[in-house]
């Protein structure tokens, strides 16, 4: 049937290995320690030299492509230039800005765009519906999820299906904003453990003064994204003007768009709580 979608079973052997990151023909590929080193290329292009084990085809999925070191990105070049027969290269990246010309001029482009809040909330219906009743009952999430706890984790997940499937969403929501009203307290000393659990972090917060700006701004609570966090959100709102949150916002968004520079860890936490204690205290 030609009109029919293609689409992966999750049952078949194949499906299953893959789901493992054991198949011998898919190759998962992500950054260790903030980058992609040129051994794990010189790696895959030595196993894509031969042929398929299982199927007709031999995959490369490389996550945030953007990490490939100089070394890394000229030997992966070179694969490109010449690419063996029956193999499919994926790069995926946020910011395929960062990535060697000369690899993107050789790769086709295909952009990706957050799912609307009904078609999330959809998916986490059909998810959840689908859970058994022992599973739903061991997670906080998942127990007696209705429209309003949807809607949510759809509006949390600012349209990324992966955030909204996970089962600790909620429980990273709430650390980081327990962490945003320690600091207007004062530093705390290794608030953040690696570069990605920074921009997780002022990625929350960037929602919590998109929340406070708003209801600083209309009063009205409907219009949170964060609606089971309204009085700590007014309570928040009260310690500073409207134009001096937009301000913090701002320059905290462009903090955020510096941490691919490896930002120091101290120095920007140091100078975040000055901005935060600036505005809010």
């Amino acid at each position: 049937d030609q009109g029919a979608e293609v689409d992966c079973c999750d049952k078949c052997p194949s499906c299953i290995k893959i789901d493992k990151a054991i198949h011998p023909d898919v190759f998962l590929l992500a950054p260790e320690n903030g980058q992609i080193k040129v051994e794990t290329i010189r790696d895959i292009g030595k196993s894509l030299s031969y042929k398929a084990f299982e199927g007709k085809w031999k995959i490369v999925i490389i996550d945030n492509a953007d990490t490939l070191n100089q070394s890394a990105a000229n030997a992966f070049l070179k694969t490109l230039e010449e690419p063996s027969d029956q193999s499919l290269l994926m790069l995926i990246s946020s910011m395929p800005e960062l990535i060697l010309s000369t690899i993107r001029s050789r790769c086709q482009r295909i952009n990706f765009f957050p799912l609307p809040l009904n078609k999330i909330s959809e998916l986490l219906e059909h998810v959840y519906s689908a859970e058994e009743p022992q599973t739903q009952s061991d997670s906080p999430v998942l127990k007696k999820t209705g429209s309003k706890q949807t809607a949510l984790l759809g509006m949390l997940s600012g349209g990324r299906p992966g955030w909204a499937l996970s089962k600790n969403l909620l429980e990273r929501r709430d650390t980081a904003f327990n962490e945003f009203k320690n600091l207007l307290k004062g530093i705390e000393e290794n608030l953040w453990v690696d570069r990605d659990a920074m921009a997780e972090w002022f990625y929350w917060v960037q929602l919590w003064l998109r929340d406070i700006a708003v209801l600083k701004a209309t009063s009205r609570a409907d219009l949170l994204i964060n609606q089971d966090r309204e009085k700590e959100i007014k309570d928040i709102s009260k310690k500073a003007e409207l134009k001096d949150i937009l301000k913090l916002s701002n320059t905290l968004y462009n903090i955020k768009e510096l941490l691919r520079f490896n930002l120091n860890k101290q120095i920007t936490l140091y100078h975040t709580y000055l901005l935060l204690k600036k505005t809010f205290c």
